[in-house]
């Protein structure tokens, strides 16, 4: 069961976090040209776009027999929560900023 009280604050705070550090590593870096900063951000919005896409039927509901949406189902039991994936992606990609940033 998925509790909207208890996982909408980290989902903010998530969403807010991955902006800042985008726009803190990347987007406002002097050291990447803004054609490097145009292709990046081509990309987070291909990222963006395909996610919604991907999983536009869980956001709209369902329709039609199963069958037709197996390409949904990751795992043979079902257990697994959107909110953990996207906490979990955003924490790796701050992560890596982190590590590319000690590194140059």
């Amino acid at each position: 069961m998925c509790y909207l009280f208890d996982q909408l604050p980290t989902l903010y705070f998530a969403v807010l976090m991955l902006s800042h550090l985008l726009d803190h590593f990347i987007f406002s870096s002097r050291r990447f040209s803004t054609k490097s900063k145009a292709i990046s951000f081509g990309i987070l919005l291909f990222t963006v776009i395909f996610s919604w896409w991907w999983f536009k039927g869980v956001s709209f509901g369902i329709t039609g027999p199963i069958n037709d949406n197996k390409r949904l189902q990751w795992r043979k039991v079902s257990n697994v929560n959107i909110h953990t994936l996207i906490v979990h992606l955003a924490d790796l990609l701050a992560l890596t900023l982190f590590v590319f940033r000690l590194l140059n």
